[in-house]
């Protein structure tokens, strides 16, 4: 089989990005939901107020996991969307990462496995927002 001479090679780095985006996402949606069920199982439909902040922040997690399947599956197939929110979403995860952190820090209430957490979300969160910021890697999302 011969290629076309005119095939565009496009960049390993986008399909791993892509692909790593979509299996977090699986993951935070199967945690999330698990967490919703197990809440429920231990605590009952009671209505309380720590109760609502309990669901509102596991159905806010399903709906990011929905949001970062979709945009995982829009960086594999190169739209321009996607791109513009895969950047968004990883300065969306410095913050979600660093203010919990930040506020342990200051209660001195953290550990060396949650600082090697924090540091892995950040600098993998830096490197996607400098890949899909770059220009050559911009040209290529129609």
């Amino acid at each position: 089989m011969k290629m076309k001479e005119n095939t565009i090679k496009k960049p390993l780095g986008i399909y791993i990005f892509g692909s790593v985006l979509m299996l977090a996402s699986l993951y935070w949606f199967f945690t999330s939901l698990i967490d919703l069920i197990l809440f429920f199982i231990e605590r009952g439909f009671k209505f309380s107020l720590l109760n609502f902040l309990i669901v509102f922040i596991s159905s806010l997690m399903l709906i990011y996991s929905f949001l970062a399947f979709f945009v995982g599956v829009g960086v594999l197939r190169f739209k321009k969307w996607a791109r513009k929110i895969i950047i968004l979403l990883a300065v969306l995860n410095v913050f979600m990462i660093s203010g919990p952190f930040i506020y342990d820090v200051i209660y001195n209430s953290w550990n060396f496995n949650q600082v090697i957490i924090v540091l892995s979300v950040v600098i993998y969160s830096l490197i996607i927002i400098f890949y899909f910021s770059n220009k050559k890697i911009k040209k290529y999302f129609s």
